[in-house]
């Protein structure tokens, strides 16, 4: 193919999810220290707090596996086929999140990118066929949105939180603007300025001209 060859192709997937899922999984696996992700994912999907450092636990593999190839000391068996299909069935998950629970296509597009990666390696390597390998992910990231569905029956379902998180950081972006005197978004119209308060030199100018107009 020109002067890029199917292979060269599928490692510089293989390079893009290498470098993604691997520094993704560093922040997810140290969640259990800092919790920030699994609080957000709580608050916003209600998402159990222990699925974070276990999808971080999947990226990593995922990584691993894929970097294990160019590892030259490395004698172990070449599992690199199972990191696309673990590829496959975290984006599903993801799909699950973004479509059903957030309701948003646009951030379904980078699963959807990744999706497309899991099936374009293994064929673009020779190691499989695009009628066998495609229909096989597709289930796998059915698997995925299944298994998300059943993840978000873990819990009761709580009051919206999704809608009072917003809402919080809203308010909190709003107050922070009013501090720093910065245009504030309003629904249906253009950004306003917080009213500036009336100086004390002002209001005593306009009140020396009322009392010369009474004289």
């Amino acid at each position: 193919m020109g002067w890029l060859t199917y292979q060269e192709i599928a490692d510089f997937f293989k390079v893009i999810e290498i470098g993604m899922l691997g520094l993704m999984s560093i922040v997810f696996i140290t969640d259990v220290h800092h919790g920030g992700i699994s609080e957000e994912l709580f608050l916003k999907f209600n998402y159990p707090r222990w699925l974070t450092p276990a999808v971080g636990t999947i990226q990593f593999l995922i990584a691993s596996l894929n970097g294990s190839e160019y590892i030259e000391s490395y004698q172990g068996p070449n599992l690199a086929w199972a990191s696309q299909r673990m590829v496959a069935l975290l984006m599903g998950g993801c799909l699950y999140t973004h479509v059903r629970v957030e309701k948003s296509l646009a951030d379904a597009t980078g699963p959807v990118i990744f999706w497309i990666f899991s099936v374009a390696i293994p064929v673009m390597e020779g190691r499989e066929k695009l009628e066998y390998v495609g229909p096989a992910h597709l289930a796998l990231a059915a698997l995925g949105w299944v298994i998300g569905e059943l993840i978000s029956k873990l819990q009761p379902p709580p009051p919206p939180r999704a809608l009072a998180f917003k809402a919080a950081a809203a308010a909190k972006r709003e107050q922070a603007n009013q501090r720093r005197g910065r245009p504030v978004a309003r629904k249906g119209g253009a950004a306003q300025r917080p009213p500036a308060a009336a100086t004390p030199a002002a209001g005593t100018g306009e009140a020396a001209k009322e009392a010369k107009k009474d004289k």
